[in-house]
């Protein structure tokens, strides 16, 4: 709740014995799925490190915490927005993974250019044939 990992969310899916710095919300009269109060939390953190306060560190209180209103639809409800959070999440990672690929890609391509041109010349052909950036392209 202090310090460089202010703000830090997951979900702890075993007991656990835990210190001052931690903060935990327990589900003991199932009335919320856990990874729908995640991700509602996750939407907040930006505004939740904003208000947190201390001196030279971020400090999150108990209190701070505690007042935080979270709305809680039925279980039901919070299922289905948690299995399409899931999905998107899924999505943009996966997207993600393509971009650096291209991105790697693009960046061996500049290296490669880097060691023919200034190792071999340049072959009058190639000056103005660009067409080989195609590959960096989506």
């Amino acid at each position: 709740m202090y310090g460089a990992t202010a703000g830090k969310l997951g979900i702890l899916g075993i007991d656990a014995a835990t210190n001052q710095a931690v903060c935990a919300i327990q589900n003991t009269q199932n009335k919320f799925v856990e990874k729908y109060i995640y991700y509602f939390l996750l939407k907040e953190r930006d505004k939740i490190i904003r208000d947190s306060f201390g001196g030279a560190q971020p400090n999150i209180s108990k209190t701070y915490i505690d007042n935080i209103e979270i709305p809680l639809p039925d279980l039901e409800t919070q299922s289905q927005i948690v299995s399409y959070l899931d999905q998107v999440h899924q999505q943009i990672t996966m997207l993600k993974t393509q971009v650096n690929s291209q991105i790697e890609h693009c960046d061996e391509l500049w290296q490669s250019s880097l060691e023919k041109v200034l190792t071999q010349g340049m072959e009058e052909d190639l000056k103005s044939d660009f067409s080989f950036l195609s590959s960096c392209k989506s």
